[in-house]
């Protein structure tokens, strides 16, 4: 499994430790006595992240474990299900904002499920909570910023990727396959899978120190992107 930053340490040094089933042996026991297979990167992640609760600058954040209370059955267990490809999928645990529910691929991709099926948002957990700890550097920087919802875009239409791309560098952190993050010395902009509307499309967020430079941006862009360009208040918590 992958490090994680300094910054990402700390966003979770901050939460709760639970006590959980962290044992190799009795994890796999607990998941197969349930009748489901046990993969490698869902022991892996149940053993260094089970229990861990944490609060993220945006009052998002998590609480994971394989293992939660089940009313029917009156013990701990996983929850999990099979695709039609036979592709099996495990519950992380409990999030904070829980529109939406979350779960590992067998293969340790995270993903939420919603109206399109199980759709891949981080190709690990890791990466996960290094997207929630970039709101912490943030919020390091100053409490308020100025957001421009910049909405969905096509998944293979990149011609906003050309223009952020100048003067802004990569978060190599918190980039994969399904989301990256851009940064400069005065704003953060965020592209990513949309949850709800399945992973052909993505959604885009961009996050200014100032009103000016959130004006500017919009000017850039308007070109490739459709408006309106609205440019909010975002307060970090």
């Amino acid at each position: 499994m992958e490090a994680l930053s300094p910054v990402a340490m700390a966003m979770l040094g901050r939460g709760r430790r639970h006590k959980a089933q962290r044992d190799p042996g009795a994890i796999i026991e607990q998941i197969t006595m349930q009748g489901y297979p046990s993969f490698e990167p869902i022991v892996h992640f149940q053993i260094r992240y089970g229990g861990v609760e944490y609060l993220a600058a945006d009052e998002g954040g998590f609480y994971f474990d394989l293992f939660m209370p089940n009313l029917e059955f009156g013990e701990d267990r996983c929850s999990t299900e099979q695709d039609d490809n036979g592709i099996w999928y495990y519950e992380l645990g409990t999030p904070r904002v829980a529109q939406i529910y979350y779960k590992m691929r067998q293969d340790g991709v995270v993903c939420s499920g919603g109206d399109e099926g199980m759709v891949p948002i981080a190709s690990s957990v890791e990466k996960y909570i290094e997207n929630d700890a970039v709101g912490d550097e943030m919020r390091a920087i100053q409490l308020c910023w100025w957001q421009v919802p910049l909405g969905a875009i096509q998944r293979d239409d990149r011609r906003l990727d050309a223009i952020v791309a100048v003067g802004h560098s990569v978060i190599e952190r918190a980039s994969d396959d399904y989301t990256t993050w851009w940064e400069d010395d005065n704003s953060r902009i965020r592209r990513g899978v949309a949850h709800d509307a399945g992973p052909n499309w993505h959604m885009v967020h961009a996050y200014f120190q100032t009103r000016e430079v959130a004006s500017s941006f919009v000017d850039v862009v308007r070109e490739v992107v459709a408006g309106p360009f609205d440019i909010y208040r975002f307060a970090l918590k």
